[in-house]
């Protein structure tokens, strides 16, 4: 961790913490600032820094204004990985409900914090905020990512694959929580006795470093015969949990469906019964234009035989 790194981490935490509007500017007078004080490396790291997207910007706001929530949600996440690796059906289906209503919630809350900043969030960016919600309970890494608040544009999460984090920060992961670490003081002047002590120290090390990777190399050689069938097994495990947790999910929406069945059949009998009524006025209607027609054949008879 250089000091750089470390500088770069705490100037991008202060600037992915604004509103939108005022994120260029800003970004545009550190990097100045950075320059003026002989940093020209700094500078240009500063400067290249992008400016977020409006999703990315709200979930940024809510890891700072929603700790709390943000950490129900990564709890959740979690409880619902550990309900995979066990699985526990009932337990995933029930989180499964839970986690629609939290990232819900969570999102509008985001949206009420982005509104009282003058940010007026569109239905579009309201589900890939809630998508990105969504990434962070299902994978830990991206939960490590929208909790760094550095956050660039929404995440997705597919239940099959990795969450893609490409492109998806301002700073690299390794790099994300160094705002506020401290440096170990270092000695400029070591004695000749520590320094001896230091060569010795470091010689030590070397031969633990290569007992240990001698020994990896036992390892994988005695474990090589078992690990096909432990890759097929681990590979099992992990399709047998997306099945669970997609069933959980048709579960929900079946669910669903069957609410707006029962929703859709009384109105379907008003339809019919509004149609029939429509039917019986229309036909009335074209009576009474037929009997007007008779009517008015009528009179113009008439009239022609009064004027013979």
């Amino acid at each position: 961790m250089t000091t750089a790194e470390r500088a770069l981490a705490g100037i991008a935490h202060d600037l992915y913490g604004l509103p939108p509007g005022e994120f260029t500017a800003a970004r545009n007078a550190r990097a100045a600032r950075a320059k003026a004080e002989g940093d020209p490396g700094l500078a240009s790291a500063v400067k290249a820094l992008r400016k977020p997207a409006v999703a990315g910007w709200v979930v940024n706001l809510m890891v700072r204004q929603l700790p709390e929530r943000i950490g129900d949600l990564v709890a959740l996440g979690e409880e619902m990985r550990a309900a995979q690796e066990d699985m526990d059906a009932a337990t995933l289906r029930m989180l499964t409900s839970q986690r629609r209503a939290l990232t819900t919630r969570v999102a509008r809350e985001g949206a009420e914090l982005a509104a009282e900043l003058g940010q007026r969030l569109t239905p579009a960016v309201v589900e890939q905020v809630q998508a990105t919600l969504h990434a962070a309970m299902t994978d830990e890494v991206a939960a490590t990512a929208v909790r760094s608040g550095v956050l660039l544009g929404p995440l997705a999460a597919t239940g099959l694959d990795e969450v893609d984090l490409t492109d998806a920060l301002a700073l690299p992961l390794e790099l994300v929580g160094l705002e506020g670490a401290t440096e170990r003081p270092r000695d400029d002047g070591p004695t000749d006795l520590s320094a001896r002590r230091a060569s010795n120290k470091a010689k030590a090390a070397k031969e633990v470093t290569e007992a240990k990777a001698e020994l990896a190399v036992a390892e994988a050689a005695a474990a090589k015969t078992g690990r096909s069938a432990r890759a097929r097994k681990d590979k099992v495990r992990t399709l047998q949990a997306q099945v669970l947790q997609l069933r959980a999910e048709l579960d929900e929406l079946l669910r669903q469906v069957s609410a707006l069945e029962e929703r859709l059949e009384p109105l379907t009998a008003d339809l019919e019964a509004a149609q029939d009524a429509y039917a019986e006025a229309e036909a009335m209607d074209l009576a009474a234009a037929a009997a007007v027609e008779k009517a008015a054949k009528r009179l113009a008879k008439a009239q022609a035989a009064a004027r013979r």
